[in-house]
This record gives structure tokens, sequence and C-alpha cells, in this order.
């Protein structure tokens, strides 16, 4: 292997982990220390790290993993929420509004997930049985009622119409005969009709227990198997409604026995509660309801740990030329070999 073919090799690296495949993700992946042991266990987790540590890699790394070993998985990006993502940041409107509509796109992301985890291993997933679950959690997330005046206009009719017919025959024969034909009819019909206007605005209404039932009917089928939702671009909502999101999550998915959480966020970028006056919280108490002890900066950034964030480096440029590019060669075996003819001269 010459060093051009190395060169363009890394020309050929994929930038973002979005943007790749799983097969792709999953051979590329270096599993720094014990960093997949330790977010395999079933405790809710943040994974801190800042931009480009690999947060995205590593959850759909871990999504990947967790389907292997047959349980469900749910990766959602935050970050393509709804079609309408300027509302969450439109201040114009109030909280209660942006944050409502987050809530239901969250929860629409969730569903669209577990669907195709579904249909991925649909031999391990019965989707006749999975299928009108989801549905009925699509339900809960979408429930409308409408705010304003309910107006009944109620009008009934009574239409009648009566005919009295006497005929009376005689027919002369053989025999003398008289025939009397008599015929006598009525009708009579009613109609009621009743008609509604409803003026007024929808608005989304969510029921969390509602809502956590339909997600526990889904982890039920699972059948000892845990259902895991991996939540990516945290920070990436706005700043305001990411508490409501996060009492959302408490309310709805940290109270079921059979589900796992995992939250990849930029730490000095989110706010996963707001402290109320009266002592209580909205949202998630970092270290009391969801552990904090995973933080790809000890293992990626030079500045925490020089050696551990060279090792990473170093394998995950190999892992990327070995298996996302056609450019590794017999004369090249190891991470350690690919960085000495990275370096060396011509």
């Amino acid at each position: 292997m010459t060093l051009q073919d190395i060169l363009a090799g890394y020309l050929r690296i994929q930038r973002r982990s979005e943007k790749a495949s799983p097969e792709v993700l999953r051979k590329t992946f270096v599993n720094v220390g014990p960093l997949i042991l330790l977010l395999s266990i079933t405790d809710n987790q943040t994974l801190f790290g800042r931009r480009g540590t690999g947060k995205t890699h590593v959850l759909q790394f871990l999504a990947s993993k967790r389907q292997e070993e047959a349980d469900l998985a749910a990766y959602i990006d935050l970050s393509n929420l709804g079609s309408s993502g300027s509302i969450y940041a439109d201040t114009r409107r109030s909280v209660s509004e942006r944050a409502t509509r987050l809530l239901v796109d969250t929860l629409l992301a969730l569903h669209d997930g577990l669907l195709d985890a579904v249909l991925q291993d649909s031999d391990k997933f019965d989707l006749s049985i999975f299928g009108p679950l989801l549905d009925d959690l699509a339900k809960a997330a979408t429930r409308v009622q409408v705010t304003g005046n309910v107006e009944e206009e109620s009008r009934i009719g009574v239409a009648s119409t009566s005919s009295d017919e006497v005929k009376l025959g005689a027919a002369i024969s053989e025999r003398p005969s008289l025939g009397i034909n008599a015929s006598m009819g009525g009708t009579r019909k009613e109609e009621i009709d009743v008609r509604s206007k409803v003026s007024g605005t929808p608005s989304y209404v969510l029921h969390f227990g509602e809502i956590s039932a339909a997600i526990q009917a889904i982890e039920k089928q699972l059948k000892g198997r845990r259902l895991w939702v991996l939540l990516d671009e945290w920070s990436n909502l706005p700043i305001d409604l990411q508490p409501y999101l996060a009492d959302l999550i408490r309310r709805t998915l940290f109270i079921l026995k059979g589900v796992t959480v995992k939250i990849a966020a930029i730490e000095y970028r989110s706010d996963f509660a707001i402290k109320l006056s009266r002592g209580g919280y909205i949202g998630i108490e970092l270290g009391a309801d969801v552990t904090t002890d995973a933080n790809l900066d000890d293992f990626m950034v030079f500045d925490n740990d020089v050696t551990k964030s060279g090792q990473f480096h170093r394998q995950l440029l190999w892992n990327h030329i070995k298996e996302g590019t056609e450019v590794a060669s017999d004369d090249v075996t190891d991470a350690d070999e690919l960085i000495r003819r990275s370096l060396a001269s011509e």
C-alpha cells in the first residue's frame, strides 16, 4: 500500500456517522475502555461529549448491538423532529404550545423508530402483534381537543298525508252477484335534523398515563426482552423546552421496568430540569433519575488523556481504511503500521 493509497482512503472516510450505513458503523466502531459495557447496563443514562466525539456512532452501534441480541431498540435523532421545527424556536408562541408540539413530534418519532426496528427484524417481531400496539401509541400521541364553543341546532319536521277511498262494484253473471272493493290508506312521516357547529381552536392533549400504558403494552409483548430508546442530538433542541421533554420521558418511560433510555447530549448546552419554588421540579434530575457516568470526552479529547485519545483515533482510522474503503492490503495489517506508513516520506 502506497502513501497515495492511504491518503485516498482517508479522503473516502465519511465525516458524519448519520451518513453511514449501519453495517459500516458496526465494522468501524472502536470500543474504548469499558464504554459499551457501561452503556449496556439497563440503567437510564446520559452520554455526554462535545461535538465530534462520536456520540451518534456510539448510539447507533448500541442500537444495532441490542437488536442482534433480540431486544427492540429505537434510535431517534432529535435534530430531525417534525416538518416545522421552527415552531420550537418561535418565541412569539407560548411555551406550552411549543413544548406540546415538541412532545408530540418526539412520540411520533419514537413510533417510527420502533416500527422500523420491527420491520428490520420481522423474524423476531410479529408485525400483526406490534402493528396495532404502535397504532395505539400514535393515537395517544395525537389526541386532539377543541377549545371553544359548541353550538347545536335542532330541527324537527313532521309531514303527514292521508287518503280514504271506497269503491263499490256490481257484476252480473249467470248468478247475480255484488262485489264491493274498499281501500283506505294513510301515511305519516317525521324528520329530525340535529346539527352541531364547533367554533374554537384544536390543540393536542397528552395524557401521560395513556401514553405510558401504550408503551408498556409494547414492552410486555417482548416477553422478558427489553425496549431501548436511544435519543441523540438532545442539545439541538431549544434549551428552554428541554426540561419539558425530559419530564415526558421521566413520566412515561422511566417508570417502566422493561424500558431503558439513553440520551446523548453536550453538557454545557443541555438543561434537564426546572426547579420549582415549592421544592419540586419539571424534568429529570441528573444523578437521581438518570446516571451521568458516561462521558466521551474522557476517551476522545487529547487534552484529557493523550494516550487514550491517541489509541482511539489510530484504531478508528484503521477500521475505516480496512472496512470503509478498498485500499487495505496485506502489507498493512494493523493501526500502528497504518500510522507509520501515513507519516513516512516517499
